[in-house]
């Protein structure tokens, strides 16, 4: 028996350090959300599928039931007052405009702390004569207390940020096609007849190799020109026909640089905002693959960061006898507030708009939550356990204009009276888990 707990003991003990200070995240420091704590790299330097906006956290309290002497309901008492938690930005027990409650988690709380008076009824042992009488009774108060955390997400427009679903672009995503393509920019016209001017397309296009006469002063230059106009007239309703832009992903670009006078080619009809129609430069721009890129998609990507408004910040999530990752304390961030959130895990919030944080929240979530794992480029941390329950939270680096410094965590995680008694619960178990 000793052997088997000893054995459970340490093994309990590593994998509590392991859990405590593995701190997942991008190790790419050339990515933009780089994260300077990680420490095993999770695969997040790819983009999100969806931004997350933090609007604050509330809680709610309700007094489930008060008993007292023989389950007599009494007046509730006031633990819900200590219990409740409104939100900073609405004063209330909700969420900002435009954001949405979402449930971290619900628990009960039991407390035998009252001291109240209770009417009783009292009777002597040998003689049939019974009294009430006010007497000093301890009160059973239960409540029901529900944390929640606002928030508010946007899809991203992946074809800005990296990967993209398949688009337009990929009939051409062949390097017979490319080879072809650099040798005539013009093939480009019939992949994408759609983005390119209708009237530039027709202009430089031969109607009729004759040449006609002088007949009434018609010239054949006004011939085409009117056939020009009729045609664009028809097809674009009086010249209000907008070519088609198309959408370039980052591992498009990664297989069409290595061909300067295709891309020079698709520059004015791409989705790349000023670039587009700065035509004088299109061909330098083309030819130097570093500078494309970052005009492309640096650019691009800083959006995430310029696009990221928050109402409140988030500054991470602990218990007392663990730290939060990004203070190497059991601490809160300057300026953050420290709330106590399900009586036993504390949770950072800054409301001030104006002060700066690296960090976005997308999820929260428990043993018990339907989903488990983290949005698509978010990593999961640890906050704490509640009654052997692990909660977990998804977070995202978005800028690097805070100086952060991992911090391990040490042992002892866990009170040696508290690890052995978990050990003697499930030592029936071990023995068959746990097989050296």
């Amino acid at each position: 028996m000793t052997k088997y707990t000893v054995k459970n003991l340490v093994y309990d003990a590593i994998q509590e350090y392991y859990k405590r200070n593995t701190l997942p995240g991008c190790m790419d420091f050339q990515s933009d959300n780089y994260n300077p704590l990680a420490n095993l790299n999770d695969g997040s330097c790819g983009d999100p599928g969806e931004l997350y906006y933090f609007g604050g956290i509330y809680q709610t309290c309700i007094p489930s039931y008060s008993w007292g002497v023989k389950f007599q309901d009494v007046e509730p008492g006031t633990q819900c007052e200590k219990y409740e938690r409104k939100n900073r930005l609405t004063k209330d027990f909700s969420c900002p405009n435009g954001t949405n409650p979402v449930l971290i988690d619900s628990t009960k709380i039991q407390f035998y702390d009252r001291i109240i008076k209770q009417t009783i009824r009292k009777c002597w042992w040998f003689f049939p004569y019974c009294w009430y009488e006010p007497t000093d009774v301890i009160a059973m108060d239960e409540i029901f207390i529900a944390s929640y955390w606002c928030m508010s997400s946007t899809k991203l427009h992946t074809t800005q940020y990296g990967k993209a679903p398949p688009n337009q672009l990929d009939q051409i995503m062949r390097h017979q096609i490319l080879n072809a393509i650099e040798e005539d920019t013009e093939l480009l016209k019939i992949f994408f007849p759609t983005s390119f001017p209708i009237k530039e397309q027709m202009i430089n296009e031969p109607v009729c190799k004759t040449v006609p006469g002088d007949a009434e002063k018609i010239t054949w230059e006004s011939v085409i020109e009117d056939f020009i106009d009729a045609g664009n007239n028809h097809y674009c309703k009086e010249g209000s026909c907008q070519s088609e832009n198309l959408n370039i992903s980052k591992h498009q670009f990664d297989m069409i640089k290595a061909y300067p006078k295709a891309v020079a080619a698709l520059l004015p009809i791409l989705n790349i905002g000023h670039l587009q129609s700065d035509t004088k430069n299109h061909k330098n721009i083309a030819e130097n693959d570093e500078v494309m890129d970052n005009l492309l998609f640096r650019q691009q990507q800083t959006l995430l960061n310029k696009g990221y408004k928050p109402i409140a910040y988030f500054g991470g999530m602990f218990q007392n006898n663990n730290n939060n990752p990004f203070t190497g304390k059991p601490e809160c961030p300057s300026f953050f507030e420290e709330l106590d959130i399900l009586g036993n895990i504390k949770m950072c919030v800054c409301y001030d708009p104006d002060r700066k944080y690296p960090i976005t929240l997308a999820s929260i979530f428990n043993c018990n939550s339907k989903i488990q794992k983290c949005p698509k480029g978010y990593s999961n941390y640890y906050a704490g356990s509640i009654q052997n329950c692990d909660y977990n939270y998804c977070i995202r680096f978005h800028s690097r204009e805070h100086d952060i410094k991992p911090v391990l965590s040490k042992p002892p995680f866990t009170k040696y009276d508290e690890a052995l008694l978990n050990d003697t619960k499930s030592s029936s178990s071990s023995k068959k888990k746990y097989e050296f």
